[in-house]
């Protein structure tokens, strides 16, 4: 996976509307929905000041494409090995809960984005996940410290998110199967 701030600075120089944490969440989301245009969709989104022959906005799709490949392979591994793109333990706790509460945010849009409406429709274990997932999207009002204890509970719960939005991916496709 490409680096966060690389890919940060990237977005920013692209005049990207939105965050890494929450284009890549978004794209999490519409990936999770088994959308057969999720690649399009999804750069539709991030790119949406993309002029043709802009130079900036090339080395971003260039850059995006890698995000995309990377997380795909990583959704479809059966080893688990997802992760959400999210700033490494050197940055500030202020500045990765800003960025996880930006990444849930985003995964909700691109549920939205690829055609999850209604969450009364979804299975029981897939809709408390979401159900948790949108208390996390406010978590950048949270004021922590960077205690040892705040460092378990943020790890704890990108744990939480890694894993629940593999189980949504699995049960959505499953549901699609049959």
């Amino acid at each position: 996976m490409p680096d966060f701030n690389e890919v940060s600075i990237v977005l920013e120089r692209a005049g990207a509307p939105m965050s890494i944490a929450e284009i890549h969440g978004a794209l999490c989301g519409i990936l999770c929905t088994g959308s057969p245009d999720a690649r399009e969709e999804w750069l539709k989104e991030a790119l949406t000041n993309k002029e043709t022959g802009d130079v900036l906005a090339d080395e971003c799709g260039d850059v995006l494409d890698a995000v995309y490949t990377e997380t795909l392979n990583q959704l479809d591994d059966v080893s688990m090995g997802f992760q959400p793109l999210l700033p490494d333990d050197k940055d500030t706790m202020k500045n990765r809960i800003a960025a996880l509460s930006a990444w849930t945010q985003g995964f909700m849009l691109g549920l939205s984005i690829g055609g999850l409406k209604e969450l009364k429709h979804m299975p029981e274990t897939s809709h408390e996940i979401i159900s948790d997932l949108l208390k996390i999207s406010r978590a950048e009002n949270y004021d922590l410290e960077g205690t040892e204890e705040d460092e378990k509970a943020y790890f704890e719960i990108v744990e939480y998110v890694r894993v629940g939005v593999q189980m949504i991916r699995t049960e959505l496709t499953e549901r699609k199967l049959h």
